[in-house]
Order: C-alpha cells, then structure tokens, then sequence
C-alpha cells in the first residue's frame, strides 16, 4: 500500500491507522500548492480531486476520501477491533467519524486559506 499524503492534512488519521494496523506501506509527499509528489509526478494523475488522502491499494487501484479509506484500513486486523462490524455501532460510529471530518476541516481550510 501507498498512502499519498501532506502534512497538516487529513491524511494524518489514515497515516495513524497504518502505523497501528502493523502493515508494510510506503509514503509519498503531495505538495496541494504544485500538485507534484515528491517524485515529481503530476498528483492529478493519481487524483484527479487533487488532494490528499489517497491510498494505493494495488497498482491502479486508489481509494480516496477518509470516510472510505478510515473503514478499510480499520478492517484490516479485525482482530485489533478498530471499527465494529457492521451494525448500528458502526453505522454511528460512520456517523461520528463523518461529523468529526467535516467539523474538523472546515475551521483548518479557511486558517489555510
């Protein structure tokens, strides 16, 4: 897996559940001004949204959003109970999450702006 990333972003909840979930991934800077990752590729290419997070899977296969990323990377280990099954636990934890990103990133986008 690959997690495109930048920091001070979103990306960070989805970098904290992959350091926890104990899987090999790699990284990769996204610089939201140039739209070039660190190696120098056009960031559009990989997201056509534009910006972070986005998680490589398999080669060609890139989940974008938290509110899908988040779920799957906490599934991964069910055995590390990081989300409940599906039920109307995890529907309010879905819940929950959504309104945290949404409340959260909107006093972040207009300190960025």
């Amino acid at each position: 897996m690959k997690l495109y990333y930048s920091p001070g972003a979103c990306s960070l909840a989805a970098h904290i559940i992959l350091n926890e979930i104990n899987v090999d991934f790699d990284l990769e800077r996204v610089d939201l001004k140039t739209h070039k990752t660190e190696k120098g590729t056009d960031y559009y290419e990989i997201n056509p949204k534009g910006y972070v997070p986005a998680l490589e899977i398999n080669p060609g296969l890139i989940l974008t959003e938290n509110v899908a990323i988040l779920p799957f990377l906490a599934q991964h280990d069910p055995k590390q109970d990081l989300i409940p099954v599906i039920s109307t636990k995890r529907l309010l934890n879905q819940t929950m999450t959504i309104w945290l990103m949404i409340t959260l990133a909107q006093p972040m986008l207009i300190c960025l702006c």
